[in-house]
């Protein structure tokens, strides 16, 4: 597949205190990668600089093969961003909004119209837009960065203020995108199950690095086990020191989480030698929330 964006070493200091430490990472064409970790991971500072809005002190960033400290008009001209609140003139309406946007950007009137049709705002573009929620101001800004025709399109936290309806819009709109106009997109977001539905692959950053969450799960195996002696099972397994974690998540339930099919095994023994009867075990699949737990754990 034909590489997008392509990030070697990056390091970022502000001051002394460092930001981002070796990020290294790819971004393929007609991809949707999520961009996850908590606050101060170091996500916003690595967005802006894949935008050029910061400069980093080592490492290589490349968009479309165009080196962003080298060739940072060719750089900028294949990718576009919507980071942190959108930007455009509260006194103007949405239409003219766009306009301008299009006119500055030398956009084609064809591309201008698709814009137009995707923000979905219909008669409210001809509203100032002071008068816009926070949810149409993210539509009418996406519309805006969408206006170059962008390869690479970056995204931070695309759906706050979008209702159900409009975040269901926003997903199926972002993935028209990668289909039809082969682009590829980066996304920041703090609602896991969203980025989960959306995003062929995940990217998680902690404390400037990307952590490895295949390793960090390869070994884990969940289990829900059922049983109306839960209290006892949970004794059981602090008295026999079982090597495993587990969350009471009802009343007759807990989740475990092991390091293979012999841990559970054991339990199981255990609660026989107990007299504990378990009644029902559910394997567990793991998503994006657990594997987030599991890396950020007591730390988000």
């Amino acid at each position: 597949m034909k590489t997008i964006v392509e990030v070697n070493n990056l390091t970022k200091f502000y001051g002394k205190n460092k930001v981002l430490s070796n990020v290294t990472l790819k971004i393929q064409e007609k991809e949707i990668v999520g961009l996850i970790g908590p606050n101060g991971a170091g996500k916003s500072t690595l967005m802006k600089c894949l935008t050029s809005l910061v400069f980093f002190q080592e490492g290589e960033i490349k968009i479309c093969g165009y080196d962003i400290q080298k060739q940072r008009e060719h750089a900028l001209s294949v990718q576009s961003s919507l980071i942190e609140m959108p930007g455009m003139y509260p006194s103007m309406s949405g239409a003219a909004n766009l306009t301008y946007f299009a006119k500055l950007g030398g956009c084609s009137e064809e591309q201008y119209q698709f814009v137009k049709e995707f923000t979905g705002l219909g008669d409210a573009l001809k509203k100032k837009t002071k008068e816009y929620s926070l949810g149409m101001k993210q539509r009418l800004g996406l519309g805006i960065a969408l206006l170059s025709e962008p390869k690479f399109l970056i995204l931070d936290e695309p759906m706050n203020g979008l209702d159900p309806d409009g975040v269901i819009s926003l997903r199926e709109s972002l993935k028209y995108l990668v289909e039809e106009k082969k682009m590829s997109i980066l996304i920041s977001s703090h609602q896991l199950g969203e980025i989960e539905k959306m995003a062929s692959r995940v990217i998680f950053l902690n404390h400037g690095e990307v952590v490895d969450y295949n390793e960090a799960l390869v070994q884990k195996k969940f289990y829900i086990l059922e049983s109306k002696q839960i209290d006892a099972l949970i004794q059981t397994l602090v008295n026999r020191e079982i090597s495993c974690q587990y969350q009471k998540i009802g009343e007759y339930q807990i989740l475990l989480e092991t390091s293979g099919l012999n841990v559970l095994q054991k339990v199981l023994v255990e609660a026989e030698k107990q007299g504990i009867e378990i009644s029902d075990i559910y394997k567990k699949t793991a998503n994006i929330e657990d594997i987030y737990r599991q890396i950020f754990k007591g730390e988000a």
